[in-house]
């Protein structure tokens, strides 16, 4: 995926959306991998590992749009994290998508496109 991030500065820290598509239909075990790797990195986040603690985390959703896009979902409220936390989320999602053959693709927050 190498996900290059941009600036992020028209991003609510408090409330951020994030979506990630996906380049086919993950199995009921890559959604499962994939909410475990959200949430373990929200664990750290809340613990303070990017420089100030996270404070929500909305469940992971799993969506297909009418245009046939599988995409996954899930909404964070950023508290005193750094963008360093956002770099992590994309780093780990590299991974997962070199282990899985997932194919992601973007990963958005808000409305800005994280390549």
């Amino acid at each position: 995926m190498s996900i290059e991030i941009v600036e992020l500065d028209g991003v609510d820290w408090s409330y951020v959306p994030f979506t990630l598509y996906l380049g086919r239909p993950p199995s009921e075990q890559e959604q499962d991998e994939l909410r475990r790797l959200v949430d373990e990195w929200y664990a750290q986040g809340s613990q303070g590992a990017f420089g100030g603690p996270t404070h929500s985390l909305d469940e992971v959703g799993f969506n297909l749009d009418e245009a046939g896009v599988w995409t996954a979902e899930w909404i964070v409220d950023m508290g005193d994290a750094s963008e360093d936390a956002v770099a992590e989320l994309a780093r780990r999602l590299d991974e997962l998508a070199s282990r899985r053959q997932l194919g992601l693709g973007n990963l958005v927050l808000g409305t800005i496109i994280i390549e």
